[in-house]
């Protein structure tokens, strides 16, 4: 297995437009089945932020309902802000008011999605979101059930051939909520066995290869 030798870097999205937010939510199985006032509701409240659309998407196919989804988002967001969630549009919005936003009920989402989770598959979430790039599954221990857990969930993405990613916006919000639980040593032992992984890859790789930039940068 060799990793593409191109830098990482992230990019910082707009908020989707409106003809953008019809289109994801036309392909996501619950929100499309929300009214047109709901789904533009929607968009507002997540700032138009794909990842939260898609959180509020995978409640919304559990059970849960939307007019108390957005109550308790929209709380978090005067919680958060100091004021009510705004009459304007997202891509009106700065980009720092639609990343706040976008946060404040990304966090809401998560906290209940997360709580979901089988302890297998929070364990498996955990060590997935140490990596920086996409990884095999056995790399993560990763078993079927728990993949399809976190899946489902929107917080792991498996691409072409079977590799696991966490995005980092899901990965934030894990790593912040792990530290503020006193769970920081389950965070260290997934960095401990990420630069373990790394490491071993560097070894046996040419000078330069990204395998050593990635094992330093579980050490740091």
């Amino acid at each position: 297995y060799q990793l593409a030798r191109e830098p990482l870097t992230f990019r910082q999205l707009r908020p989707l437009t409106r003809s953008g937010a019809a289109e994801l939510a036309a392909s996501l199985p619950a929100v499309r089945q929300l009214s047109e006032s709901e789904r533009d509701h929607l968009w507002r409240l997540t700032a138009g932020h794909p990842l939260a659309v898609e959180y509020l998407d995978s409640l919304l196919t559990v059970g849960e309902r939307f007019a108390g989804l957005a109550a308790r988002i929209e709380a978090m967001i005067r919680a958060r802000t100091g004021q009510p969630l705004p009459r304007t549009e997202p891509t009106e919005l700065s980009a720092a008011t639609a990343e706040m936003i976008a946060c404040a009920a990304g966090e809401v989402m998560f906290g209940e999605l997360f709580d979901r989770l089988s302890v297998g598959a929070r364990t498996l979430l955990v060590r997935a979101s140490a990596f920086r790039v996409p990884v095999p599954p056995d790399v993560v221990a990763a078993k079927p059930g728990h993949v399809a857990e976190c899946e489902n969930a929107g917080f792991l993405v498996t691409g072409p051939g079977l590799m696991l990613s966490v995005h980092r916006w899901t990965r934030d919000e894990l790593h912040r909520r792990l530290t503020e639980a006193g769970l920081g040593r389950q965070l260290a032992a997934a960095h401990r066995q990420a630069a373990g992984y790394w490491g071993g890859l560097a070894a046996v790789s040419p000078p330069g290869h990204r395998a050593a930039l990635e094992a330093r940068s579980h050490q740091e």
